[in-house]
């Protein structure tokens, strides 16, 4: 059984996708959520303040609050806008309210916009997928990280799960002290996009056993030596 419940939602907040973690916890069906809007499923003594927190989300903020669904259930639930293929969505994952929080929760949640999408693998161009994150989180990673781009070949897979893996990773390099250096490059079999932080990178990163994850589903892998992060692809026919 998957660890998170994760919805999908149009800025309105009606559902159009949904994992089978979220159905089970609504007690519906596979597809009985889809069509919904998000107030239908959530205590109706929460949802002033959730409306208050939708239209911050709207804005562009992550939030983060906890739904008591009653019989000893506390569903803590990060959400947000991302936007994919050139729409908004909004997403939402609840995770059970016991333990510590793993912090990968925005990453989890735009990957799950991913699968709105309905992408299948083609070739993609790690160069022009690095640009243009670079560009989007211009605000946080100037003067964070120098480009020092070379020649990658093609590498096939599916294009919003590799992008949502150089964001996470890029993301780590501007919380880091220092610069970190990005380059490409690649050989005949693989593609291969590079991070070298100025100090070495914990095994216990956020989001970094979600990257792995990604990478071994899109064909390739993840590597972390010493201050060295390297996503490699294979190269497409």
């Amino acid at each position: 059984m998957p660890r998170d419940s994760i919805l999908i939602m149009d800025p309105s907040g009606k559902i159009i996708w949904a994992n089978q973690l979220a159905h089970e916890i609504a007690g519906l069906s596979p597809g009985g959520l889809v069509g919904m809007n998000y107030l239908q499923i959530t205590p109706p003594d929460a949802h002033a303040d959730l409306l208050k927190l939708h239209q911050r989300k709207l804005k562009g903020e992550t939030v983060r609050f906890r739904i008591n669904l009653g019989e000893d259930r506390v569903l803590s639930t990060t959400s947000g806008l991302v936007k994919a293929g050139g729409k908004e969505f909004l997403f939402a994952v609840g995770r059970w309210a016991v333990g510590e929080p793993d912090g990968d929760e925005v990453l989890v949640g735009m990957l799950a916009a991913g699968e709105v999408l309905k992408e299948r693998p083609t070739k993609v161009d790690l160069n022009s997928l690095l640009v243009s994150v670079l560009k989007e989180e211009a605000s946080t990673l100037r003067g964070k990280v120098l480009l020092d781009p070379g020649n990658p070949p093609a590498v096939i897979g599916r294009p919003w799960p590799i992008r949502t893996v150089l964001r996470e990773l890029l993301l780590q390099a501007g919380n880091q002290s220092g610069r970190a250096t990005v380059s490409s490059g690649g050989s005949r079999s693989n593609g291969w996009i590079r991070i070298v932080f100025a100090k070495q990178v914990g095994a216990d990163l956020p989001g970094l056993s979600v990257c792995r994850k990604i990478a071994r589903e899109q064909g390739g892998r993840l590597e972390v030596r010493g201050k060295t992060l390297k996503l490699t692809l294979p190269v497409a026919d």
